[in-house]
């Protein structure tokens, strides 16, 4: 049984119900950044957009 946290917006037994919430990933892009010299010409693992993310 995980921890519940003292308060929370959402219910953790009925996470499953919530439509808006994705849980799928984390990470939801249309499609990969184009600038700062991004070719686009190896489909690799990398998205530009998590380090611009994370560093900004």
């Amino acid at each position: 049984m995980p921890k519940k946290p003292p308060f929370s917006d959402i219910d953790l037994d009925r996470w499953r119900e919530y439509d808006h919430v994705y849980t799928d990933s984390l990470w939801l892009f249309d499609s990969r950044d184009k600038t700062g010299g991004h070719q686009l010409d190896y489909h690799g693992d990398f998205i530009p957009q998590i380090a611009t993310y994370m560093f900004t």
